[in-house]
């Protein structure tokens, strides 16, 4: 799988994180799981090239009553955040 340098500017200094397969001709995930899958990678790999605190990552499933909920559960010390991630085409 190949990887693609992406340039992040933390305080005065630019470092490169790296996505996973973000250098395959086609690197788009196909569902709401592996997008969520991807940009929770992505996140990780921000908060160590900017020496962030470590974030805790979830990928979620909720099945609803008529479509199942994709998303992300991010904590980043005692602050949580919830991503829902929706396919739109």
């Amino acid at each position: 799988m190949k990887s693609k340098l992406y340039p992040v500017r933390f305080r005065d200094e630019v470092r490169h994180v790296t996505v996973p397969g973000s250098g395959d001709p086609d690197p788009g995930p196909a569902t709401e799981h592996e997008f969520s899958t991807f940009l929770g990678e992505a996140v990780e790999a921000y908060a160590e090239a900017s020496n962030m605190l470590r974030p805790r990552i979830r990928v979620s499933t909720d099945a609803g009553s008529h479509a199942a909920s994709h998303g992300l559960v991010v904590r980043i010390g005692d602050a949580e955040f919830r991503i829902a991630v929706v396919r739109s085409r």
